[in-house]
């Protein structure tokens, strides 16, 4: 799957970002997502564009090159046009960039997991 995001234009209060999808020789319809210019790292959410579901599933500890490393879960749903993709991520401060794994259910064709297994802070 690559998934491509474009900055097509910048006003006083909104970036609006291009995205498309193509999952093997299949590309999704491309969406425009409106997202406030100004916001706090991490706090960036989409108002316009994909249906997006966020679900916080808690805390879970993984391991990461022999240490231990506590994530906060969460599970995100997105609607795109009449197809669904489920995320499950793990993230942790203790990290640099934050992502430690991340599994992918894209919409019943394919599955994909990223899992970080090493890391120098």
């Amino acid at each position: 799957m690559t998934q491509t995001m474009e900055v097509t234009k910048v006003d006083d209060e909104n970036v609006y970002i291009n995205m498309t999808m193509v999952m093997g020789d299949k590309e999704m319809p491309p969406d425009e997502i409106k997202m406030p210019r100004f916001v706090q790292p991490g706090q960036a959410k989409p108002t316009d564009g994909p249906k997006l579901e966020i679900k916080d599933l808690g805390t879970e500890t993984l391991d990461v090159a022999g240490q231990k490393i506590t994530c906060k879960v969460q599970e995100m749903k997105m609607k795109v046009g009449e197809k669904t993709i489920t995320s499950k991520t793990w993230t942790s401060d203790e990290v640099p960039g934050g992502m430690v794994k991340n599994m992918s259910d894209a919409m019943g064709s394919m599955q994909m997991m990223m899992e970080l297994i090493e890391f120098k802070k």
